[in-house]
């Protein structure tokens, strides 16, 4: 089977020998980002135990050249995105086709439902891109109880197994 981005590649230089090749290099990472005390960092924690076939990083451990395979956006359930929230998404995936939104802290905030439906609508009136983007509840460090990530690990999964994944 031939590599479908080395076959890209030959199709670029042979249309434009002198043109430089992309500053952004794929990672084989999934970067997790999100507005301060969103709840990023139990969210990698999290996703490290249950996915250890997977890289997950926050924002400072990429460079700014790196695109990551996927972004898992974390927001918390406390109210909706702000434009700046909205901001730093765009941002964090402009290099990246796989977004996927945590709506964190679902333990803690009974209408978490509402945020998730807010968030959603405000995101896909931002940009066609993220109309089709999944959107799960996670508790990632729930003051009681277990943690509530199944929903999220299984989008991972089935999103991060997808054949194109790469070539796109």
């Amino acid at each position: 089977m031939s590599d479908p981005i080395a076959s890209a590649d030959a199709v670029v230089v042979s249309a434009e020998p002198d043109l430089s090749p992309p500053a952004v290099r794929r990672r084989d990472a999934v970067l997790v980002t999100g507005p301060w005390l969103a709840g990023v960092t139990s969210v990698v924690a999290a996703l490290q135990a249950r996915m250890p076939e997977h890289t997950f990083v926050e924002a400072d451990e990429l460079r700014q050249a790196d695109a990551p395979t996927a972004v898992v956006v974390v927001v918390s359930a406390v109210a909706p995105l702000t434009e700046s929230d909205g901001a730093l998404i765009d941002r964090a995936s402009r290099h990246t086709d796989l977004v996927v939104g945590a709506v964190a802290k679902i333990d803690a905030h009974r209408n978490w439902r509402d945020v998730l439906a807010a968030d959603r609508a405000a995101l896909a009136d931002r940009a066609p891109r993220y109309t089709d983007m999944a959107w799960v509840g996670v508790a990632a460090a729930p003051d009681l109880g277990d943690p509530r990530l199944d929903a999220l690990v299984d989008v991972l999964r089935d999103r991060l197994a997808d054949p194109d994944l790469e070539r796109r």
